[in-house]
């Protein structure tokens, strides 16, 4: 009797040491599965994160899809695994973020950004309807064709530079075809058209050719010189270099060959070589080091950063002895050494001495505003709208032709600061002078059509264009 019993027991016991092994492999099958379930959505958001300086549209449809796989954690299979409780306490994380701040927060911000995004281009089909002009149709069919293929919807794109193109034999005016074929011409280059890209190009440089020398011309040459570069055909812009006369567009034009390369700097060697080799001048080398500067600050390498701008102000600001240069040098320095630093060391005292010794206007001018801009950057908004101030009373000590060079470059700066409102307001000034000749206006509704940032100021901006044309 005892032995039946001990052995009837023996089999009890088996049978629960069999069944909580079972139960413990499950409940640890299923754990794993929820682990892995939070690996994956952690990977959407990390894909998320990545879309959205790209697309919100398609960032929130990685946000929801990340959610989704979330939600099956609420299912009966592992709503009582120690994973699913913690997630929902909030003591594990999803990628960067907890459930509740996914919930909450991340999401609704997201879905915010995605509609605005999508009544931009929504207002900005209506504009194009409305618009007369072919070349403000043009420049927003542009827009709608960048915006596409960054979203890498190049079929899209595609039609919408059909349509620029359709509008580009309509314009009368041959500045603003040139502007039009430069543009152009980079817009089918980004979606691997190259053939046709070249083409246009070539159509610029020859209208280009056949214009009287100009400020207008060297600007557009400027225009032309960028699209080679984007295009990563540093011979044709250098050769471009010597029909710039003008000094402020000459330092553009070097600027501009290092912001093509500035995105990655996958080289950066390179790129340093370039800058301390591709010209003579001590401010231009100045100036090209500081374009790498304030890219690797863009891409967050400030230890990279601070030891380029150290080399940069040892080796070449001291070298800059022309007054008109050195101010704005300096005014770069001090906003540099600020972000880098968190101290001017002094440069924007020394910026302002040396602005009191320019006698010529125009140089002091942009000697102010190039202060006033690195004190913007820089957050201090009282010094920026005093030197502003200050710039502003040259205008009235010139004659009138300067004076829209001046208002120009003073709309450039408004619209890189984002102070729309007043870009808006000296281009209408402008265009009212000069009627359908390329002018700021249209440099400023590219500028503000551009911005990512969709704000209820730039849609009313964009409302006050149609009614101004």
């Amino acid at each position: 009797m005892n032995k039946k019993l001990i052995r009837y027991l023996v089999v009890v016991l088996l049978v629960l040491a069999v069944g909580g092994i079972i139960f413990l492999v499950h409940t640890q099958r299923r754990e794993q599965q929820a682990q892995q379930i939070i690996e994956e959505a952690a990977q959407l958001i990390s894909q998320a994160e990545e879309m959205s300086s790209q697309d919100y549209s398609k960032a929130l449809h990685l946000y929801n899809k990340a959610l989704s796989e979330l939600q099956t954690l609420r299912r009966d299979r592992y709503r009582s695994t120690r994973t699913t409780q913690d997630l929902i306490a909030g003591t594990i994380p999803v990628g960067s973020y907890t459930l509740e701040e996914l919930q909450s927060r991340i999401l609704p911000a997201i879905q915010q950004r995605a509609q605005a995004e999508e009544d931009l281009f929504s207002l900005l089909l209506f504009i194009t309807d409305q618009l007369s002009d072919p070349y403000y149709k043009g420049v927003v069919s542009l827009f709608l064709a960048e915006a596409y293929t960054n979203r890498q919807s190049d079929d899209r794109a595609r039609k919408h530079l059909g349509n620029a193109l359709g509008y580009l034999n309509e314009l009368p005016h041959a500045p603003l075809r040139i502007d039009l074929l430069t543009s152009l011409a980079v817009m089918y280059h980004a979606i691997d058209e190259q053939e046709k890209a070249l083409k246009l190009l070539e159509r610029a440089r020859i209208s280009l050719t056949a214009m009287e020398r100009s400020l207008l011309r060297e600007r557009l040459t400027l225009s032309l010189l960028s699209a080679y570069s984007a295009m990563g055909m540093e011979t044709e812009a250098r050769a471009l270099q010597g029909d710039l006369r003008d000094t402020y567009l000459q330092e553009s034009a070097y600027i501009e060959q290092f912001r093509f390369m500035a995105p990655t700097f996958k080289n950066l060697n390179t790129a340093i070589v370039r800058a301390s080799t591709i010209t003579e001048s001590p401010y231009l080398r100045f100036s090209a080091f500081a374009t790498i500067v304030d890219t690797l600050i863009a891409l967050d390498k400030k230890e990279q950063a601070r030891s380029i701008h150290g080399t940069n102000i040892q080796t070449n600001l001291p070298r800059i002895d022309t007054p008109s240069q050195a101010a704005p040098a300096l005014a770069k320095a001090g906003m540099y050494h600020t972000i880098l630093h968190g101290d001017s060391r002094g440069f924007f005292t020394q910026a302002h001495e040396i602005i009191r010794s320019v006698e010529n206007r125009t140089y002091r001018f942009r000697s102010l505003l190039s202060l006033a801009e690195a004190y913007h950057r820089i957050g201090k908004k009282t010094a920026s709208e005093q030197t502003l101030a200050a710039a502003r009373d040259i205008l009235d000590s010139v004659d009138r032709e300067q004076e829209d060079i001046l208002r120009t470059e003073l709309c450039h700066f408004f619209t890189r600061t984002k102070q729309f409102n007043e870009a808006f307001s000296h281009a209408l000034q402008l265009k009212e002078r000069h009627g359908r000749v390329k002018t700021i206006a249209e440099i400023s509704l590219q500028h503000i059509l551009k911005e990512k940032d969709v704000t209820e100021e730039i849609s009313h901006l964009l409302n006050q264009v149609i009614n101004s044309l």
